[in-house]
């Protein structure tokens, strides 16, 4: 079953965004669209796994440069 983030996990991942120094709305909302899809991936892949572990699993994805790459 796929998973579908809720508006209130959207602003937690912003805000985590935001946390990491992107301050512009544009960019802000780039990055959102993919961490979004890849926290929505694993949660459906892995149904056990924690929203907040998915997030970090995402965000690890990113490699050691995180969301500069984006």
């Amino acid at each position: 079953m796929k998973t579908v983030l809720t508006s209130e996990q959207l602003e937690e991942i912003k805000t985590f965004i935001r946390k990491r120094g992107f301050k512009e709305a544009d960019l802000q909302y780039e990055i959102l669209d993919h961490m979004a899809c890849r926290v929505e991936e694993k949660m459906s892949a892995q149904p056990s796994l924690d929203f907040h572990d998915a997030v970090r699993s995402a965000h690890q994805d990113f490699g050691v440069l995180g969301f500069s790459v984006v």
